[in-house]
């Protein structure tokens, strides 16, 4: 079963989708994230907005000039284009 939040959007995906993805017990799950799949969407989506920021931060810290805005730009869009041809 995929689990792509992306793809099924996150009302589709459920906690035992979870669990059977990652061969995790419900106790363990709801060990580390006590509220449920809220808290589990948050922490999801804090890695996911952590990871970008990681990605982009050699970029982001030169951003003084023309050229590097767009070698920032085209390295991105490099990026989210991978990722599309990747979940197809």
């Amino acid at each position: 079963m995929d689990l792509s939040v992306r793809e099924r959007g996150v009302a589709a995906v459920m906690l035992d989708d979870v669990m059977a993805r990652t061969s995790t017990s419900k106790s363990r799950l709801f060990h580390y994230f006590p509220a449920g799949k809220d808290e589990l969407l948050l922490a999801v989506a804090r890695f996911e907005a952590d990871q970008v920021l990681a990605d982009q931060q050699p970029y982001l810290r030169r951003l003084d000039t023309w050229e590097a805005w767009e070698q920032w730009r085209d390295v991105v869009v490099k990026q989210y284009e991978t990722q599309a041809s990747r979940a197809e």
